[in-house]
């Protein structure tokens, strides 16, 4: 007799959640990227926990999202500020700037994924950036950056914590939003105008003097805008897949006598200062 078969039932695959779909959408609409594997940058962001649990439960920047996106009247940020936090919810004007800052921040940081770009610099050349005394100008609506989006590394504190920025430059208006993550703090600044600074007295040198922390991002943002016109300076390209890795660019200057891995960021009474203690001179070409 033949030998009856047996349809066996397939397993249909669980559907999605309702949140598993918020994030599908979200990515579909470019609100949150996938972040590039193996990255410096992502590791630098995790140091600070608001970062860190964005990276993770990211459902509340996306609902903020679309419902600016719904709504005409609210057109930024700040609208949803003024209007919904501090309007609709009541919220204390601090309260609702803070939240502001965050939502800057974690923008900033999704839109450095889209591409994953981040600069290196070596301890010699930030040392030589932030020891210059003269006054720095640096115009946003002139700047001609290589890229739109990136991390910029400065070094790191003595537990292995980094010190660095993520910059976001506005494509339709002359804005760039920095995300400055020192240790696990972080701090969003929006440059947005023609700048003037200079360096700080020292005693106010720290990263906590907002005057300080100005200087810093005006000055890498100085060097990042004219680095293929500046002498003494040399880039290191470590190219890489763009769909899965971390484009890194390594800055130097000219002839620099390697270091030996010394954290250069000194933590000081809950202060964060550059220290250039322990940097090697850069060779002169009578040395070499």
């Amino acid at each position: 007799m033949p030998v009856s078969k047996h349809n066996k039932s397939k397993k249909r695959k669980p559907g999605l959640t309702d949140n598993e779909k918020l994030i599908k959408k979200a990515h579909n609409d470019g609100i949150i990227n996938n972040p590039p594997k193996n990255s410096l940058a992502v590791q630098v962001a995790e140091q600070s926990k608001a970062l860190r649990d964005h990276i993770r439960n990211p459902e509340q920047y996306i609902s903020i999202c679309n419902e600016i996106t719904r709504n005409p009247s609210i057109k930024s940020f700040a609208d949803y500020g003024t209007k919904v936090l501090r309007g609709i919810h009541r919220m204390q004007p601090q309260q609702a700037e803070y939240l502001v800052y965050q939502l800057r921040a974690f923008r900033t940081f999704e839109s450095w994924k889209r591409m994953g770009q981040t600069y290196i610099l070596s301890a010699p050349l930030v040392n030589q950036l932030l020891s210059n005394t003269a006054p720095i100008r640096f115009d946003v609506s002139e700047a001609v950056l290589p890229f739109n989006n990136f991390y910029v590394d400065l070094g790191f504190l003595e537990d292995g914590q980094h010190v660095g920025f993520f910059a976001h430059k506005h494509r339709k208006q002359p804005c760039i939003d920095f995300v400055f993550v020192k240790g696990a703090q972080i701090c969003s600044v929006t440059l947005n105008k023609y700048i003037t600074v200079s360096r700080p007295d020292e005693c106010n040198c720290h990263l906590d003097d907002v005057r300080y922390l100005n200087f810093v991002i005006t000055a890498i943002m100085d060097m990042i805008n004219m680095a293929d016109e500046t002498p003494g300076i040399e880039q290191y390209d470590d190219d890489c897949d763009a769909r899965t890795c971390e484009w890194r660019s390594y800055l130097s200057l000219t002839g620099e006598s390697p270091l030996l891995g010394a954290a250069h960021w000194i933590e000081r009474g809950g202060s964060i200062s550059w220290s250039g203690a322990g940097i090697p001179a850069v060779p002169t070409a009578a040395a070499v």
